[in-house]
C-alpha cells in the first residue's frame, strides 16, 4: 500500500511574493547605478573628441599662424590660409560614437575654446557639456547650467 501524501512540494504564494519584492528592490538600486556608470563612461567619447580637435587646431596654427572657428572641410586646400573658412577637415561635428557635438566656441590668433555638447535625444541627453581651451584648461558642466564654475574646472567626475 502507498503512503498518503499530506504535503505537496512547491512554494507558497507568500514565498513567491517575497522573492519578487527582493528582486524589485535589487533592480531599483542596481539599474540607476548602472545607467549612471554608463553615462560617465560615455563622457570619454567627448574627452577623446576634444583632445583630437585640439590637436587639429594646433596643426592648423602651425600652417596658418592662427586658430579657426570652422571645424568643417576646408573650402581651400589644406595648408593654405587664403580664407577664414580654412577648416580643420572634419566631415561631421559629432564625436566618434555620436554622443556629443563638437564646436569651437571661440578662436583668435592666439587662443581657442572647444566645447562638447550632448546630442539631444541620445543616451547622453541631459548630461553636462565638456570643454577644453588652448591653455589646457578643462571643464565639465557638473550642475548643467551652461556656465563654468570654479568647482567644474576639471574632467574628474
Amino acid at each position: 500500500m502507498q503512503p498518503i501524501r499530506t504535503k505537496f512540494g512547491g512554494f507558497t504564494l507568500i514565498e513567491v511574493m517575497i522573492t519578487l519584492v527582493i528582486i524589485a528592490i535589487i533592480s531599483a538600486i542596481a539599474f540607476p547605478l548602472y545607467t549612471g556608470h554608463v553615462t560617465k563612461t560615455r563622457r570619454s567619447d567627448a574627452t577623446i573628441g576634444l583632445t583630437t580637435l585640439a590637436n587639429a587646431q594646433e596643426r592648423f596654427y602651425q600652417d596658418c599662424n592662427s586658430y579657426t572657428t570652422f571645424i568643417g572641410v576646408a573650402t581651400t586646400a589644406v595648408g593654405t590660409c587664403a580664407t577664414a573658412n580654412s577648416g580643420l577637415g572634419y566631415s561631421s561635428a559629432l564625436t566618434k560614437d555620436g554622443y556629443y557635438t563638437l564646436s569651437v566656441a571661440a578662436a583668435t590668433t592666439v587662443a581657442y575654446d572647444l566645447r562638447a555638447t550632448p546630442v539631444g535625444g541620445s543616451l547622453q541627453a541631459g548630461d553636462g557639456g565638456l570643454g577644453l581651451t588652448s591653455t589646457g584648461a578643462k571643464w565639465y558642466d557638473l550642475d548643467k547650467d551652461g556656465t563654468q564654475d570654479i568647482n567644474e574646472m576639471k574632467w574628474k567626475w
